[in-house]
């Protein structure tokens, strides 16, 4: 026996596998569908897509909508419950495919979505045409209604200049003890299930936008006039009498129809993000140690990685960003990009996903990479650490997503991308094996080289 055998030997011995969680990216094309399967829940991010048949535009391919369905089946059983679905924001590619999740699984517990106010409802039901309003109005007008049962439904109210949580003193709240229609502030750390009584897995969601989407689309509702009263007026007037569901009546046909024009200067920017990984370092072997290996097929290459290639110091955090506009992560002075804004926990991070399916204009490396050392960005000798970077695109989409730009910024960077397209063979697959050491564990029993390298593993 090899001394490295005698070493990885003892080390088995010191640390046993207490928790395996599969994160993935599922194939749905243009759209949202990630999912984590904790040993007691399970939690999604989003599930939906966008199809198309050029010219006329979207969800005119059933067979490609058949075969999605198909993944969303796939991803649970029937006996499976949804504990979280955290919902980035009410866009139609990202919560199309909700009705087949709810009927795959057994009970959806918890959703966590953005506040939305009835300006807001309004703006999020005027994206709509008349089948899709009919499919998903209840979404946004009442989503309790949508989902029934006994799903709670909490909000999370938008980032401000006058948002100053700092993760170190943030509230963490078991998410069970939180009332139906609850209102939670940005930045709340919360957890599903605790492991022998030990918080180990957290999640941190920040609302991103909306507020200022609110306040635009409000100017244009005041500054547009119809039948003689502003837009707004007319909008007012509907929620106090028939409610927001009539906007789809046929005698708003023209208010629907002037609400629309707002939309060609709407950009995607507004987005719930979220921060899914361990509360606590992971890379101090005195305590924790987690190891992550990746099954995919990376963007440029074609390699498919295999469980020897794991990321260096065990940085096995994700950030869900949805279609967060990455040019506006700003809270305030000091709270202006991932790292800054998830500071307390941002050596756990090893995967961001790549907001809203690669495009140029809500990407920017400098926000979503950063540096590590506590480096300038201006630096020009500055060490970027490595992510894995998973973006969700349609082969056929019209959009030119992801645009080469922004695949050539992650590569600069020394990051790897990952296409997750519809087809199934994209599928971005991480394992995380993560220990805890129980008392009178060897806090020195981990070596260096426990791991072996891929050029190793090559070389054999």
């Amino acid at each position: 026996m090899s001394d490295k055998d005698k070493d990885n030997n003892e080390t088995n011995k010191t640390i046993k596998k207490e928790i395996e969680i599969i994160r993935t990216f599922h194939p749905v094309g243009q759209g949202a569908f990630y999912s984590e399967r904790h040993p007691s829940f399970n939690v999604v991010y989003d599930c939906g897509n966008l199809t198309y048949n050029p010219p006329k535009g979207r969800h005119k391919n059933s067979g490609l909508n058949k075969k999605l369905n198909g993944v969303v089946n796939g991803a649970f059983k029937d006996i499976d419950t949804i504990d979280v679905l955290f919902l980035s924001h009410l866009h139609y590619d990202h919560y199309s495919l909700i009705p087949t999740l709810k009927e795959r699984v057994k009970e959806i517990k918890h959703v966590v979505m953005p506040y939305l106010d009835d300006i807001l409802k309004a703006f999020y039901l005027s994206l709509l045409d008349d089948k899709q309003f009919k499919d998903y109005g209840n979404l946004i007008i009442d989503p309790k209604l949508f989902f029934k049962d006994q799903t709670i439904i909490i909000f999370v109210k938008d980032v401000g200049e006058d948002s100053n949580i700092e993760l170190d003193t943030a509230p963490e709240q078991d998410i069970h003890n939180i009332a139906n229609l609850s209102e939670i502030d940005s930045g709340t750390k919360l957890y599903v299930a605790k492991y022998e009584d030990s918080m180990y897995w957290i999640f941190i969601p920040y609302s991103f936008n909306h507020k200022q989407l609110r306040n635009d689309f409000e100017i244009f509702l005041n500054k547009t006039q119809l039948y003689g009263k502003t837009l707004k007026n007319l909008v007012d007037e509907l929620i106090k009498t028939s409610g927001l569901a009539s906007l789809f009546d046929v005698s708003n046909a023209a208010l629907l129809k002037e609400l629309k024009k707002f939309h060609k200067n709407e950009l995607n920017e507004n987005s719930m993000i979220v921060y899914s990984g361990p509360i606590k370092s992971v890379t101090n072997y005195n305590q924790y140690h987690a190891e992550m290996s990746v099954y995919g097929r990376e963007t440029l290459s074609g390699i498919i990685y295999t469980p020897n290639y794991l990321i260096p110091e065990a940085r096995v955090g994700c950030v869900y960003t949805g279609d967060v506009d990455a040019n506006k992560l700003h809270i305030n002075q000091t709270m202006n990009s991932l790292s800054a804004i998830y500071k307390s926990v941002w050596e756990n991070v090893g995967t961001i996903q790549i907001p809203h399916h690669g495009s140029i204009n809500n990407f920017n490396a400098a926000n979503l990479f950063g540096g590590i050392n506590n480096q300038s960005l201006d630096d020009e000798n500055i060490q970027y650490t490595p992510y894995y970077c998973p973006l969700s695109v349609g082969t056929e989409n019209p959009y030119g997503h992801p645009a080469d730009r922004v695949i050539e910024d992650i590569i600069s960077h020394d990051c790897s991308p990952f296409l997750v397209t519809e087809k199934q063979d994209s599928v971005f697959i991480e394992r995380i094996v993560y220990y805890i050491r129980r008392e009178g564990d060897d806090p020195t029993a981990k070596k260096e080289d426990d791991v072996e390298s891929v050029d190793e593993k090559t070389e054999e």
